[in-house]
């Protein structure tokens, strides 16, 4: 064979492996996220999303109505509300998505997350998303929206530390705060978020492609 003909099969070979390449890129699924945002929810929501996007996820907002009010400390530095993608009781097919995550709320308000809690719709996608294999995540008090859904009998979790009274009688094992985050029986928990959220994410990414693996827990102390 001369060296034009072996260059021009080499020129279609690397032609052909770049539009294999091209096709796949744009058919393949993002992973998409589904985000339950609490009234009152915390600053480090927008932490979570920044690095969602940044590995390609295709992020989902949820709440209870179309616009969701922030907690005390985001409100002062700027951030008043949020507009949702959706209502929370728009979502019917949790299998849509590959994983659930209840977005932090403020710590300093009573009645934080009770609207997630109280609401019947919000703790069927729990279970249902339980149901179906894919991964749900809560953090700090977010993890009283699973305890009222009634998931958590035989889970490890870490969680703020007033909470192990509450956990407890959900049946769960109370693992500590201020540590990497949890996944355990498709639950991923977690607390201190302005530290570890790039960590609480990656927990959540990896759970999702069946590649988490436990970190070591060193205690950073405090709840946020």
């Amino acid at each position: 064979m001369s060296d034009f003909a072996s260059g021009v099969r080499r020129h279609r070979v690397l032609l052909t492996l770049i539009l294999l390449t091209l096709l796949f890129v744009g058919t393949a699924k993002a992973e998409r996220v589904l985000i339950l945002v609490p009234d009152h929810f915390g600053a480090n929501t927008n932490l979570f999303y920044d690095h969602f996007m940044r590995c390609g996820w295709d992020v989902t907002f949820a709440g209870q109505t179309e616009v969701v009010r922030s907690c005390i400390w985001a409100t002062n530095n700027g951030m008043q509300s949020m507009t949702m993608d959706t209502l929370i009781s728009e979502v019917t097919d949790i299998t849509y998505f590959d994983a659930l995550f209840i977005a932090t709320g403020s710590s300093g308000v009573s009645t934080a997350f009770d609207d997630l809690a109280d609401d019947l719709h919000t703790k069927n996608l729990i279970r249902s998303a339980l149901d179906n294999g894919i991964p749900v995540a809560a953090w700090c008090y977010g993890i009283k929206v699973l305890i009222a859904a009634h998931v958590l009998d035989g889970v490890k979790v870490s969680a703020s530390s007033d909470l192990i009274v509450d956990l407890r009688v959900a049946g769960a094992t109370y693992m500590g705060t201020g540590i990497p985050a949890i996944y355990d029986h498709g639950i991923i928990t977690g607390t201190r978020n302005k530290h570890f959220y790039r960590e609480n994410v990656e927990a959540v990414i990896e759970a999702v492609h069946g590649t988490y693996a436990p970190a070591a827990s060193s205690s950073k102390g405090g709840d946020q």
